[in-house]
């Protein structure tokens, strides 16, 4: 859903203050290597840019500025779509008598060229969302997407595409109103039409970009729609920003809804799932929770849940502008870019699923292959405040590479700093982007509650030893 900067929630009066309880948790963790459970992208981690931006002159974005930033997060897509995606029309000079009858969204061609050449060169590979407002009777209206497809085409930018925003809510947003079956037509309508450009008919197109598991999904998919798209997409939010408290960010039951809606995709497909766009709390995020160190439990747990249940890629909400955005109004990163840029430097492509004993809702962890693909990565995520032990007999004489994350302020789960084994986390952008250095450890491993964390162990296994080439 679109991101708005504006939220009503009142902060609670305490912060998480809470002192660790004196007593620990130990956990024994046992991690399959033999084989690995299934395999992601390696853009399983990819950005929104929201549209919405663009209307109000980008909202100060400097593209030059970020871009640094933005190659942290390659290889990965970027997706510039979002609610206001079906207001936009391309125009490469601007026309005084154009009218609409819903409000329309008209960026300058220079505007057009400046966020696709920066992108391009990042890193990152461009999802372009189109217009399906646009219509012509009951079907979708393609004279605008061809006037921009055929701009990009001499500008040889390379693309892919994404049909609409959410047409589960046009009723609502637009007062038009379009089902299951016609959404199908107009995706099959698009794939034709990128067939018939040799620049385009590789292209891979991500729909129908639902924001909730309605009829409307059910149709298209029982319409043929999915022949016509390379990921089937699905829009996630656990809460509503304007309603959500700290303590939901720690409640796993919550956290659980993730499963359900992933659940309900692969009820539907065999094919590629995505979640194409998702974040802690729809509305732009809740203030003052989704842009701080509490972010992070959910967001990593996005991250892990989807990457073991079967979604392909993970779209987040929002690069810029909003609550939940990874950078903050100033450009700088929030606790969620940091989590993020150290998942892509350690995380691989072969997924695997640990197992530990006692089981415990409050503890969550993933794994996966390392980067390099000569050891493993485990990660996750405590909920409660209480210090625990985490152990590997398969590795006890193993040593790790610990990186645990703190909020800067110690019991201030709202921090907006944050540390990183201890340092903190800051970007200078007249320095070298900052490394993120592990300290040695050996298991059984002790670890503060309230934390994010990931171990990596560089041993050879069986379930690792593979090699790919870098794909999107």
């Amino acid at each position: 859903m679109t991101a708005k900067a504006n939220g009503g929630i009142k902060q609670e009066a305490k912060e998480d203050s809470k002192s660790m309880n004196g007593t620990t948790s130990d956990y024994k963790v046992f991690v399959k290597t033999t084989r690995y459970v299934r395999e992601v992208p390696e853009s399983f981690l990819s950005v929104s840019l929201d549209t919405n931006i663009a209307r109000y002159k980008w909202c100060g974005l400097n593209f030059s500025f970020i871009e640094p930033l933005a190659k942290e997060l390659a290889p990965s897509y970027l997706r510039f779509g979002g609610t206001e995606a079906d207001a936009l029309i391309f125009q490469e000079k601007a026309d005084p008598d154009f009218v609409m009858e819903v409000p329309t969204l008209c960026p300058a061609r220079a505007d057009t060229t400046r966020i696709l050449h920066h992108f391009t060169f990042t890193g990152m590979r461009f999802i372009f969302d189109l217009n399906m407002v646009l219509r012509s009777g009951s079907r979708w209206d393609p004279s605008n997407a061809i006037r921009f497809i055929e701009y990009a085409k001499r500008r040889r930018y390379d693309l892919d595409f994404e049909l609409g925003n959410e047409p589960d809510h046009y009723e609502n947003y637009f007062n038009i109103s379009v089902n299951g079956s016609q959404v199908a037509k107009d995706y099959r309508h698009l794939r034709k039409l990128l067939n018939s450009y040799k620049e385009y008919k590789g292209s891979k197109i991500i729909g129908p970009s639902i924001g909730s598991y309605a009829q409307i999904l059910k149709d298209f998919v029982a319409h043929g729609g999915k022949k016509y798209v390379d990921g089937l997409s699905f829009h996630f939010y656990y809460l509503a920003g304007q309603t959500a408290k700290l303590e939901d960010f720690l409640n796993s039951t919550i956290l659980d809804y993730l499963d359900i809606s992933i659940g309900r995709m692969k009820n539907l497909t065999n094919g590629s799932i995505w979640l194409g766009e998702g974040s802690s709390a729809y509305g732009g995020g809740a203030p003052n929770i989704s842009d701080t160190f509490a972010s992070g439990f959910m967001y990593l747990d996005m991250l892990g849940l989807s990457a073991l249940k079967g979604v392909d890629v993970v779209v987040r909400q929002d690069l810029f502008h909003g609550n939940y955005s990874l950078l903050n109004d100033s450009m700088m990163p929030n606790h969620d870019f940091w989590l993020a840029v150290l998942y892509k430097k350690l995380v691989g492509r072969q997924i695997l699923d640990p197992r530990f004993h006692p089981k415990d809702s409050s503890l969550r962890l993933y794994a996966a292959c390392n980067k390099k693909n000569n050891g493993l990565v485990l990660y996750g995520l405590k909920l409660t405040n209480d210090q625990f032990t985490i152990n590997l007999p398969q590795f006890y004489d193993k040593k790790a590479n610990v990186y645990l994350f703190k909020e800067a302020e110690p019991g201030n789960l709202r921090s907006k700093r944050t540390k990183l084994n201890g340092r903190l986390l800051e970007w200078n952008p007249a320095e070298p982007f900052p490394k993120m250095h592990g300290l040695k450890k050996s298991f059984p491993i002790t670890l503060p509650g309230h934390s994010q964390f990931f171990i990596e162990i560089s041993s050879r296994i069986k379930a690792c030893q593979y090699s790919y080439e870098n794909d999107l």
